[in-house]
């Protein structure tokens, strides 16, 4: 009786070997993301630059009111201009995180699905073309 239990677990075992699936190495964005590339890259955009802006506006603002309040507030004129420098400062910085974030995955999710492989040559690329996100800085 042992003798044949012994041949039923090889034959399940020859059975499972047979039925065992290949594992993909690619896996497709819609996959990884759960929706369309672009859609994706502009909530990633959208929430990382909302993110930025809190960040950036406490480097941008609270400086100039902790050390320079007298003479900021001295005249309207100044407070203007101080103000609108601060916030377009913001901006300016807040847009380029936002930038570079969203090219980098761009890119990737593009290079991905015509080359329908990961690469490292992907991630270098990417590095490439979201250096150009600096001139919004």
């Amino acid at each position: 009786a042992d003798e044949r239990d012994g041949m039923a677990d090889v034959e399940d075992q020859q059975t499972n070997e047979r039925d065992v699936v290949q594992v993909r190495t690619f896996r497709s964005c819609r996959e990884l993301h759960y929706g369309s590339c672009f859609k994706t890259n502009l909530q990633v955009m959208s929430v990382i630059f909302y993110r930025a802006v809190r960040i950036y506006f406490a480097i941008h603002f609270l400086p100039g009111l902790i050390m320079r309040r007298k003479s900021i507030f001295q005249s309207w004129d100044k407070t203007a201009k101080w103000l609108d420098h601060a916030a377009m400062s913001t901006i300016r910085s807040s847009l380029f995180l936002a930038c570079y974030s969203t090219l980098f995955t761009s890119f990737i999710c593009t290079a991905r699905n015509l080359t329908h492989s990961d690469h490292w040559s992907q991630a270098f690329g990417s590095g490439i073309v979201c250096a150009t996100s600096l001139f919004f800085e």
